[in-house]
């Protein structure tokens, strides 16, 4: 999927940053988001994700993006209080780094001009921070063990 422009309450224009124009991949999704815009109005496989019913050349606004994915999550069972857009954004970032995504790679990914915009999207949930600090533990145990075999 490419990133090529944004829309933002009715406006459309460039993206924010040379860096928010990206292509993203999609994994298991991929056949899915085919098949999605293969099925909007004009057929092409190009255009809006979410385009306006009317006449699928412009883009749905904001609070229809919103209740689609408002009605996606309670139809797939994980809609709770808060669940919007950037809630997803929030979440996508963290987690990329959760399962060993540098956060140049996750600032890449979302489109940051920069990596503390990264840190400032990243939740390091307090189960990622037990493990942590279980690894860190283990680590300095072996340490410790290696330690007391080479004094004998």
């Amino acid at each position: 999927m490419r990133i090529e422009q944004r829309h933002w309450r009715g406006d459309i224009d460039e993206p924010k940053t040379a860096r928010s124009r990206r292509t993203l991949a999609l994994g298991t999704l991929r056949e899915r988001y085919r098949r999605w815009m293969a099925g909007l109005a004009d057929g092409s496989g190009e255009g809006w994700v979410f385009p306006q019913q009317q006449d699928g050349a412009r883009p749905m606004w904001d609070s229809g993006v919103r209740k689609a994915l408002k009605l996606a999550a309670e139809e797939e069972g994980c809609d709770f209080a808060g669940l919007g857009l950037h809630t997803l954004r929030r979440a996508n970032i963290t987690w990329r780094q959760e399962v060993g995504g540098s956060s140049i790679e996750a600032s890449q990914i979302a489109g940051h001009a920069n990596t503390q915009m990264t840190g400032e999207y990243t939740v390091v949930q307090l189960r990622r921070q037990e493990e942590l600090t279980q690894r860190l533990q283990e680590k300095l145990a072996q340490a410790g063990r290696r330690r007391v075999k080479a004094q004998e």
